[in-house]
């Protein structure tokens, strides 16, 4: 079969891929994609978006990425009755995921254009993936046994994500950040921040890092032994026509973990700390 550089496919859904070919599966208001990678020996570095729904990813031993997408049912709104142009005719629901995917060079990249529905992604990827997952509304987002470099963003929802390996930026604007790691790459920084929320971390005992802890209305706990240090203070100066004067200090705490390493970042406003080392 010739290599088809774009191909596009629409019924209940839209599908743009870049890819050697195109496995597709429609089922009631779920939509299924298998997507073959240009070298399936090479990692593979996943790119997911939803306006409204979940993320959930799983990593697996396939050499394919699996897409599911599902309108959630509890999201089907009650059908307005018609206005007087559509008295007497039949109204036709729309109900698809809007699901669009691409890949090209391993890079897959995953959107849904459902503006009225929620829509929940359910995906399985190579364990060895690269991830840059975003949701914004009524989701959570799951990450599960998948080890490389991962971007988690989720305005309005939890992120979760266990038995992972690698590096980890994960930040949520209202919602709690829960991460568990098997391993970690002690040559680079991570960072684990939320607006409205707990921040729990577990990681494993051989941890060694340089640590900025900040809450303003929380706790902050560890297993770990932290070696305070001095911050660098920052100080904003602020003066105005009548002379006044403004100095405020940082209330970052600052410290190392088993002599300290690479930085890691954990921010919270409303909410504790916790940082575990896996038992």
């Amino acid at each position: 079969m010739k290599k088809m550089k774009h191909l596009r496919v629409r019924t209940v859904i839209h599908l743009s891929l870049v890819l050697f070919f195109l496995t597709w599966v429609s089922a009631s208001a779920a939509d299924r994609v298998e997507v073959p990678l240009t070298n399936p020996a090479k990692p593979v570095v996943l790119k997911a978006k939803v306006l409204s729904g979940s993320i959930m990813v799983k990593g697996t031993s396939a050499k394919q990425v699996i897409v599911e997408a599902a309108v959630r049912k509890s999201e089907k709104k009650e059908v307005a009755e018609p206005d007087d142009k559509a008295k007497g005719m039949k109204l036709i629901q729309t109900s698809g995921t809007g699901l669009e995917v691409e890949e090209d060079n391993n890079e897959v990249n995953i959107r849904t254009r459902s503006w009225s529905n929620a829509v929940d992604l359910t995906i399985q990827v190579p364990r060895a993936a690269s991830l840059h997952l975003h949701a914004t509304n009524n989701g959570k987002i799951v990450v599960e046994k998948v080890s490389g470099d991962m971007e988690i963003s989720n305005v309005n929802g939890p992120i979760t994500m266990t038995a992972v390996a690698g590096t980890v930026v994960a930040h949520s604007v209202n919602g709690v950040v829960t991460i568990a790691f098997d391993s970690i790459n002690l040559e680079k920084p991570m960072s684990f921040s939320t607006l409205n929320g707990d921040i729990d971390v577990t990681f494993p005992k051989n941890l060694k890092a340089n640590v900025k802890l900040n809450t303003s209305h929380g706790n902050i706990y560890s297993d770990f032994e932290i070696a305070m240090k001095q911050g660098p203070g920052k100080v904003m100066k602020k003066s105005n026509e009548g002379g006044k004067f403004k100095v405020t200090f940082d209330k970052t705490l600052y410290g190392a973990i088993n002599g300290g390493g690479e930085e890691y970042t954990f921010k919270t406003f409303n909410g504790n700390i916790y940082i575990r080392a896996k038992k």
